[in-house]
């Protein structure tokens, strides 16, 4: 049966996100099409190579040796599968090296021209897009807006991004909405199979490993392990599919981690150290001070710790979860597919809030401002720099009140204890 009762949040959400779709669809009217690059990738001849790319780099079944890739080897053993889907004519079209295949882009070897490649990437949007909706629906419990929130869930900055570069992001967004919600479940098997959703998850993207915490937090200690045992497996496990063996695991984090260093701008993006690198960058610019960034990265680490410690002792789920994709997303900078984590601590709060009231307004304000997709081309800035700018600020706010909150504390414990002296 359908609940009737009204859900003031839900109502905000969708009509908040109705209204920034019509007037991001009214700037790419009117600017035919040419602010699209600015809400999107910059490269208009570069949309879905990130699961184009992927493909070619499965050749030979080398793919850190010879090109270098990113994706932990879940994710590749995943692309592998959808290799085997290309016909043998295509593949031996294919360019032999990483600069080659930047090269190939609107040419005839681009996969993109082909229809194999094509189809397989069309199922994979619409598969996500349905799944999304799904755990939606049941994470709302089938409430009235559940569909409507599903269908802009679809449509927020984060899909829509994920969509264009064509990340995997969001198979690691629909595991997690299993995991959140079925980790509580009664029934063991399926509390079991969460544990495994969570540790593929990772296995994909690595960073949603935090989602452990909230095993943690549930005091789950033997689920806990098992979690980090099926990680494990899951990085393990794939190598075997690649020529590289064991040896992947090592290429693979000296290039996650020397990736993560590298860029001329770092003062953009969405990590903390992007945003102390702005900080820094501004007193610069302004008044010629330069700030040592030795330590940025130390920093960046520390309120990421915070984070993820002081979800520990939330008592709210939707808000430990909030706390929990402000980690991940700050740890390290990555493309705006990120924001899509957000849809899990928005549906929680959907789910458990059914009124805005002073101890939840600002998060949620926060949360539709990260995942609406918002016209920021019209400000004269891309998408990337304005959601750079709500992230800070809500990072800011939100390490205030923790701060306050802890004072007033302290006090409360002095106060009791002076009393009672």
């Amino acid at each position: 049966m359908l609940d009737k009762k009204r859900h003031i949040p839900s109502r905000i959400y969708i009509a908040v996100s109705l209204i920034s779709l019509i007037a991001l669809l009214t700037c790419f009217l009117l600017s035919r099409g040419d602010m699209m690059s600015q809400w999107l990738f910059r490269d208009t001849r570069d949309t879905g190579m990130d699961f184009f790319h992927s493909i070619e780099y499965l050749r030979g079944r080398i793919p850190y040796e010879k090109f270098g890739t990113l994706y932990p080897p879940l994710a590749n053993l995943f692309f592998y599968v959808i290799y085997r889907f290309i016909p043998l004519d295509v593949v031996g079209k294919w360019a032999d090296t990483f600069e080659a295949s930047i090269s190939a882009r609107g040419t005839d070897i681009d996969l993109r021209t082909y229809q194999a490649p094509m189809v397989v990437f069309i199922l994979f949007v619409i598969l996500c897009s349905l799944l999304l909706v799904m755990f939606c629906e049941l994470l709302l419990k089938n409430r009235s807006e559940a569909k409507w929130v599903g269908f802009f869930a679809v449509l927020s900055i984060g899909v829509l991004y994920s969509f264009e570069r064509g990340n995997i992001v969001l198979v690691s967004v629909i595991l997690l909405l299993y995991f959140v919600l079925n980790y509580k479940s009664e029934n063991k098997w399926i509390r079991e199979t969460a544990l495994i959703a969570l540790a593929i998850s990772a296995g994909l993207k690595l960073y949603p490993a935090f989602f452990g915490v909230l095993l943690i937090r549930d005091k789950q200690w033997k689920a806990s392990i098992r979690a980090i045992i099926y990680g494990v497996l899951t990085v393990i496990i794939p190598c075997f599919a690649f020529h590289e063996g064991l040896d992947a695991i090592k290429i693979w984090l000296r290039v996650t981690f020397s990736f993560a260093d590298s860029g001329s701008s770092k003062w953009l993006g969405l990590g903390f150290t992007n945003f102390l690198y702005m900080i820094s960058h501004i007193l610069d610019v302004l008044f010629g001070i330069t700030v040592p960034d030795g330590c940025f990265r130390a920093i960046s680490y520390l309120v990421v710790a915070i984070f993820l410690l002081h979800s520990f002792f939330e008592k709210r789920e939707w808000k430990a979860v909030f706390e929990i994709v402000f980690a991940l997303t700050l740890f390290q900078d990555q493309g705006l597919y990120v924001l899509s984590m957000f849809l899990i601590p928005l549906f929680l709060f959907l789910r458990d809030e059914d009124n805005l009231k002073k101890s939840n307004v600002v998060w949620f304000c926060a949360m539709v401002l990260l995942t609406i997709p918002f016209p920021y081309p019209v400000f004269g800035i891309t998408s990337r720099i304005g959601c750079q700018i709500i992230l800070n600020i809500s990072v800011v706010a939100y390490l205030i009140e923790l701060l306050i909150k802890g004072i007033l504390k302290f006090k409360t414990f002095y106060t009791k204890k002076a009393l009672n002296s």
